[in-house]
């Protein structure tokens, strides 16, 4: 990833920039900071390492007792920030620092399980950019150190695993579309990186890798979507560019896999699941902020998409290593790049609407169909919805529990849990059970005018006792109204949902929401005699509560076809006034 070559090419850029030469400042100061920090493997003590080593712990136990300081990705920080402050300032005390944090996690025992992997996946990509990077401030016997550590602890555990065909060394689908790709990037950038030691093996390691990292590829197909939402699209995407980047500077070549379908518009992804409020639509196993994300800068450079170097030049946090290799100052806002404010994407059959780009207090509107199958992350969440207006999140998605409650990801236990179940999210909840857990929901209507922007959804198969169509548009870029037109085949009860983490009052078919000094209007249109209410929404421990949050019930019940229409606004006026009319043009084009 870092050559002489491309971090002599990366410090032009930054120099050339004002931004550029804040951040360089700021990742030097970064680095410096980790200079008297005991090491990763220190930190986690020998008496923490001798358990995790003799007890078969799971990931998300692993992630509970350390604290979230997981020695891959830790150590993985560390040495970016210090390995290329090495090359960028060519400071011995840098580099010495490095060398002492890979020492460290070379004499630890066991890096971790084979079954659960991706731990392990980062520390190999730590050792070989820590080796690459380093290799001439190492001795020979460090060297050698380094290197059999990587192979005996990473690279030849990685490859019994694939022999065994574990589950992450196999189609993604139905499992975490994220593994595949993350686990087989770090063997083969570990690989990368020690090459000279053991060409034969890690040639190996490449030819076993490199067909299942292209294979994880698939998930960005047709549109650069991700499944499970943007919280995962940030690790899969990282890895995907990390490994891309490290074979185009190793070997001369990605073979083909940056150009699969999807992965080279996948910046769209987080630009169009990133509220005006800065916070995402974080649908399934996710949380509504996320760290920044250096590699659409490779993303915007390798395929000319500037507004994707607009995206990380424009957050509000202190930059990463890899922002100074990757920095670019061709960055254009979606406004200057000619972006439309909405967005429909099918392959995860998400749909967004944004008042407007630029401005903290628009509109905005996340939506999605998709299918409950397609992951271990995904939650029983068709037709869910997040909204955003006057600078603050009203309808919130609550996002995962704690990983380690007992059966998250068994699909015969994970949707009892409220937060993953129907219960917990912005759905129509029939009869107060879950939505199948094999279900699926696709867009079958699609409009974008300043006038009127909006999706339907088909949500048909979902329940067993009544079908459903959700509708969901922005009017004049400013007011919603969310529909639902249900057909039981039976009596049936319903109860329509949204969460919120605003103060809430209820005057039977109107609601005032107010959170940060904004109200928000609800009204029912349709029903006549139709009422807000509130539900309880905090379950019992040991699963995480939701404070501060209320659940806001429309409670109805049919045995023929009914249209259940809420509207929602700033503008009182307009909510006094409002009709579901504009809804009819959108379901005629359906």
């Amino acid at each position: 990833m870092a050559t002489p070559t491309t971090v002599a090419e990366a410090r032009s850029r930054v120099t050339a920039d004002p931004l550029g030469l804040q951040w360089e400042t700021e990742v030097y100061e970064q680095a410096v900071a980790l200079l008297p920090q005991p090491t990763i493997a220190d930190r986690l003590g020998p008496g923490l390492q001798a358990h995790l080593q003799a007890h078969p712990h799971t990931r998300s136990q692993r992630r509970r007792l350390e604290d979230d300081a997981l020695i891959g990705r830790a150590l993985l920080g560390n040495i970016q920030f210090l390995g290329l402050a090495y090359l960028w300032w060519g400071e011995g005390r840098f580099s010495a620092k490095a060398k002492a944090e890979l020492l460290a996690a070379a004499a630890i025992a066991s890096w971790g399980m084979p079954s659960e992997f991706l731990d392990v996946a980062e520390t190999c990509h730590a050792f070989g950019i820590g080796f690459d990077w380093l290799y001439d401030t190492f001795s020979v016997a460090e060297r050698q150190t380094i290197a059999t550590a990587l192979i005996e602890k990473g690279l030849k555990p990685g490859l019994t695993a694939i022999r065994q065909r574990v589950r992450w060394a196999q189609d993604p689908t139905g499992w975490n579309l994220n593994w595949i790709i993350v686990c087989n990037a770090g063997l083969f950038l570990g690989a990368l990186g020690i090459w000279e030691q053991a060409p034969d093996f890690c040639a190996k390691v490449l030819d076993v890798t490199l067909p299942l990292f292209a294979e994880g590829f698939v998930s960005f197909a047709p549109d650069g979507g991700w499944a499970e939402g943007p919280g995962y699209w940030f690790y899969a995407s990282a890895y995907a560019v990390y490994g891309l980047a490290g074979l185009q500077t190793a070997l001369g070549s990605d073979f083909g896999i940056a150009d699969l379908p999807g992965f080279s518009v996948t910046g769209d992804f987080r630009l169009y699941t990133m509220s005006p409020t800065y916070q995402l639509f974080n649908y399934a196993d996710g949380e509504t902020q996320h760290s920044g994300l250096p590699w659409v800068f490779w993303l915007a450079n390798r395929f000319g998409r500037p507004t994707d170097a607009w995206m990380e030049r424009a957050k509000p946090h202190s930059p990463y290593a890899l922002d100074l290799l990757w920095f670019t100052s061709a960055a254009k806002d979606p406004t200057a790049g000619v972006k439309l404010l909405d967005s429909r994407l099918a392959g995860v059959e998400v749909a967004t609407f944004f008042g407007a780009w630029n401005d903290t207090k628009a509109s905005y509107i996340g939506i999605k169909g998709g299918s409950n199958r397609v992951s271990n992350h995904c939650h029983l969440d068709l037709g869910s919805f997040v909204l955003d207006t006057g600078g603050q999140r009203f309808a919130v998605d609550l996002g995962e529990d704690d990983y380690a409650l007992d059966g998250y990801f068994d699909r015969t236990i994970r949707f009892q849990y409220y937060r993953c179940g129907s219960s917990g999210h912005n759905v129509v909840l029939v009869g107060g059970r879950n939505q199948r857990p094999e279900a699926s929901a696709h867009i079958t209507n699609f409009v974008s005018t300043p006038e009127l922007a909006g999706v339907v959804i088909d949500l048909e198969s979902i329940y067993e006792t009544c079908a459903l169509q959700r509708v969901a548009a922005l009017i004049d870029r400013r007011h919603f109204l969310i529909a639902d037109e249900i057909v039981p085949f039976q009596l049936v009860t319903f109860a329509w949902q949204m969460h919120t983490g605003a103060s809430v009052t209820l005057n039977g078919s109107r609601a005032t929401l107010t959170q940060g000094g904004v109200r928000l209007y609800l009204r029912i249109l349709t029903p006549a005699g139709g009422v807000f209410s509130t539900a309880d929404c905090n379950p019992p421990a040991p699963q995480k509560p939701n404070t501060g949050i209320t659940k806001i019930v429309v409670n109805l019940s049919a045995g023929a076809p009914l249209e259940l229409v809420v509207a929602a606004s700033l503008d009182p006026l307009w909510i006094a006034q409002a009709t579901a009319e504009p809804l009819k043009a959108l379901k005629r084009r359906s």
